[in-house]
């Protein structure tokens, strides 16, 4: 489905990965109220093959890219490391962005991006945790949080992942999948973890590695995240939350492919929402703002400690 803008939403895309080229898609399928303007990657392969047949300004120069006066908004989806330099650009102009998570890879990026936000007077940034629009974690979501479960006690998630051509660590997914979950927990409880905890199984190697993340909120929620990579594994991803008054959970997904076929619908509506509240000056309600991206910043490092070095770990507020 189409969107309908006065103007057409100016963008540009920065990271032509496999995540950048599935923003692209999703933006591009938005019809005329989305104008992808220029892109940017190290890989100058990939930036030719983007713009290849149109009108779309191409470099390896982002933040060069990000100095034209024809861009609105930008989208994030470089490596992590680059996060905080190319976020720190956007709002340095004054533009919208929608950055992949995480927001940053450090506690102290993410309280750098906050305070600057805040030093304008207004929200700019969105993070991409993109399952708050999946329509199935959604539905959890707002049945939790619409009380028909009473209030929530256990939150459990699972995050599977087969063997890429890559291979994960378990840092891996301790500081960047376990992203998602973290915000999930938050999302559904309203609340700040308090409390967290992060074992490895033995044997991790280049082809297996589980990690068990449990943690407590603030309101005493437990909650429990298994991530796991592995050839057994196809891609896994859920949720259930168990209230007072009921359980609420997604429907088993197990897939053969990846996350971006797991979730281009979530991107799709993802990608929609943002560029209305672009479109209208103001941000989406139900995107992810740069405090929460880095209140899981706190938790993942938090988390990773507690992986290195044993026990549980007070994830240090600001």
């Amino acid at each position: 489905m189409t969107l309908t803008t006065r103007t057409p939403v100016r963008v540009c895309v920065v990271g032509l990965g496999r995540m950048g080229r599935t923003h692209l898609q999703a933006l591009r399928s938005l019809g005329p109220a989305v104008r992808v303007v220029s892109v940017a990657d190290v890989d100058e392969s990939a930036v030719a093959r983007a713009v290849e047949g149109s009108d779309v300004r191409g470099g390896t120069d982002a933040l060069g890219l990000l100095g034209h006066d024809d861009v609105d908004a930008v989208v994030v989806a470089s490596p992590d490391p680059t996060h905080a330099q190319l976020v720190e650009a956007c709002l340095e102009r004054g533009l919208r962005v929608l950055c992949e998570k995480p927001l940053t890879t450090s506690v102290a990026d993410s309280e750098a991006l906050v305070e600057r936000e805040a030093s304008l007077g207004r929200r700019l940034v969105q993070v991409g945790f993109m399952r708050r629009y999946d329509p199935a974690f959604a539905d959890v979501a707002h049945t939790v949080l619409d009380g028909r479960v009473g209030a929530p006690a256990v939150v459990r998630t699972v995050h599977r992942n087969p063997v890429h051509a890559y291979a994960f660590e378990p840092s891996t997914l301790t500081c960047n999948s376990a992203s998602h979950d973290v915000d999930l927990l938050r999302w559904v409880t309203g609340d700040d973890v308090a409390e967290v905890s992060c074992t490895t199984a033995p044997g991790a190697d280049e082809r297996f590695a589980a990690v068990l993340l449990r943690a407590r909120t603030a309101s005493g929620v437990l909650a429990s995240t298994e991530l796991v990579y592995g050839p057994a594994c196809g891609y896994d991803v859920g949720m259930e939350v168990v209230g007072r008054d009921g359980i609420a959970a997604t429907p088993a997904s197990a897939t053969d492919g990846d996350w971006t076929d797991r979730f281009d619908e979530a991107h799709f509506r993802q990608a929609r929402a943002w560029v209305r509240s672009v479109a209208q000056g103001r941000p989406d309600p139900d995107g992810a703002t740069a405090l929460d991206g880095l209140a899981v910043s706190r938790v993942l490092e938090a988390a990773e400690r507690s992986r290195r070095e044993g026990g549980s770990v007070v994830p240090v507020a600001g």
